[in-house]
């Protein structure tokens, strides 16, 4: 699982929910200005004794780099692992652990082209190399950008044993598509890309992703529905003997307002906590709010 700046005070928020989610369906968690939420240069992920904190480094204008540090817990001890040395632009890391310590890191690489493209690198719980760079998203025809990604709960087992990454894919001038795809723990296609949301007279983009034990994932992404309206809709998926079954697109917020930049937390049964920002018209400022996503796709 992935831990953002939102996503830790997700995670409290949804401990807080098991207790009281069914006294308010929709809760304002605090009110912040919009800088708050725009730290996204740097990523983390942790178990109780490994913690790996992803982050791009610029080193000039045109060269920016992906750096790690992971750290053990226990000993103290860190070590700095160099993920993406080009040239080029590396940018918008996002790194998941499982729980037996493997981690997968996701970023968008700047080709020379101005293409963007989405890679990817999979790591031990040492440090160690497993696959990559993977190309996730690298065709010319499009450009592929805001990924994210999500790890199966435990690289020993073979059911779950596997990451998530989701992605903005921009299919033309006027249209944003959000896509996934699915790696094994050696870095094999088990699920090339794949439509999320493909809506070709709407903007879908921002993906958000979150996994439970038993593999379930679950993407949330902003829809535009206007130039002046941003909605924020998610998507369930259920693993079983390896095949993965889309649920139906859940509408988590359509008021007529600008929500966007959703983040997800998830817990063990696959009860999830999507949160986003919306922006309030009457106190000119940037909000933020949340709702709980149900096993069986319904909201409280």
């Amino acid at each position: 699982m992935t831990f953002s700046f939102l996503q830790r005070s997700l995670a409290w928020a949804l401990g807080v929910s098991q207790q009281s989610r069914r006294k308010r369906h929709l809760r304002s968690i605090e009110s912040l200005e919009q800088r708050v939420l725009l730290v996204a240069t740097t990523d983390a992920a942790a178990i109780p004794t490994l913690r790996v904190t992803v982050t791009s480094f610029e080193y000039s204008s045109t060269d920016t780099d992906i750096k790690a540090v992971l750290e053990n817990l226990s000993t103290g001890s860190s070590t700095i692992i160099e993920v993406a040395t080009s040239s080029l632009v590396e940018r918008e890391p996002r790194v998941a652990m499982d729980s037996g310590g493997n981690w997968a890191v996701v970023w968008t690489e700047v080709a020379s082209s101005g293409d963007l493209n989405v890679k990817a690198k999979l790591y031990n719980k040492s440090g160690g190399l497993k696959s990559g760079p993977i190309n996730v998203a690298t065709s010319s025809s499009v450009s592929d950008f805001e990924p994210v990604v999500a790890m199966g709960p435990n690289g020993l087992s073979s059911q779950n044993a596997d990451f998530v990454v989701a992605w903005t894919r921009r299919t033309s001038s006027t249209n944003k598509d959000v896509f996934w795809a699915r790696y094994s723990n050696t870095g094999s296609v088990l699920n090339s890309a794949t439509a999320v949301a493909n809506d070709s007279s709407r903007d879908e983009s921002a993906p958000a992703i979150a996994r439970a034990a038993n593999g379930r994932f679950i993407i949330a992404y902003q829809y535009e529905f206007s130039s002046t309206d941003d909605d924020i809709k998610a998507r369930t998926y259920t693993i079983s003997n390896n095949v993965v079954t889309p649920g139906n697109v859940t509408n988590i917020i359509g008021a007529s307002a600008r929500e966007q930049a959703p983040a997800i937390a998830i817990d063990l049964d696959g009860t999830a906590v999507i949160a986003w920002q919306q922006y309030n018209s009457t106190g000119a400022r940037w909000d933020v709010a949340s709702r709980v996503l149900r096993t069986n796709e319904t909201l409280w």
